[in-house]
């Protein structure tokens, strides 16, 4: 397989098992790094720009307080 398909078909499989996500934003100034307990993924938030979280994540960073939909 040529370089370019297979960037391809990786990308193609990637979308069609990408979990859904829920965007988050910080709601104090500055940035902050929250690990994700269910999947164990780091996500650095941002008054300035809402991150994707991934849906199993999302309660349980939303319960901190310091997080907002």
């Amino acid at each position: 397989m040529a370089p370019a398909t297979a960037t391809a078909a990786a990308a193609a499989a990637t979308a069609a098992t990408a979990a859904p996500t829920t965007m988050l934003r910080l709601l104090r100034a500055g940035t902050l790094a929250l690990r994700g307990p269910r999947s164990g993924r780091v996500y650095l938030f941002s008054a300035a720009e809402p991150t994707a979280v991934l849906a199993e994540d999302v309660d349980a960073l939303l319960r901190t307080g310091v997080v907002t939909r």
